[in-house]
């Protein structure tokens, strides 16, 4: 009979171990359901993030198209307006050649101001006269372009 209670005493004691282990293992399998709970709403989570950011991903990549497409456009234009500035600038220069006032450059205002006037007979806009620094002139013929005759002073 003892060894009867002592065999039921040492199978409480395991039975009481095996009721606390069944208790750990099941607050164990709990707290994994939780877990598992838990890591299943993330993942739902992040497909449904990794969604989202496919679809900014695609969104961004269009827009960087677009822009790629717009400094494209953007650089064809600037030689575009580049071609027309030379060739606004050709024909300014065909225009002025036309007017006769291109190639002036090395006339000077008088000359310019006496080879566009038609002289009058009577006007002595011909008339070649050479001033120096000390106040005097030199005046020289149109006809003869000789000995030019020093004029003093006024």
């Amino acid at each position: 009979m003892a060894k009867r209670d002592a065999r039921i005493n040492e199978l409480e004691t395991q039975q009481t171990a095996l009721d606390q282990k069944a208790t750990d293992l099941t607050s164990r399998i709990g707290g994994l359901e939780k877990d598992i709970a838990d890591k299943e709403k993330k993942l739902a989570a992040s497909e449904g993030d990794r969604e989202f950011l496919l679809k900014e991903l695609k969104r961004l990549q269009v827009e960087k198209a677009e822009l790629e497409r717009q400094f494209n456009d953007l650089a064809l234009l600037r030689t575009q307006v580049s071609k027309l500035k030379e060739e606004l600038s050709i024909a300014r220069r065909l225009e002025w050649i036309r007017m006769g006032i291109y190639g002036l450059q090395t006339q000077k205002g008088a000359e310019r101001l006496m080879s566009a006037s038609v002289p009058s007979p009577a006007s002595n806009f011909n008339l070649q006269v050479e001033l120096k620094q000390d106040g005097g002139a030199i005046i020289v013929p149109a006809k003869t372009n000789g000995n030019p005759q020093a004029v003093a002073p006024k």
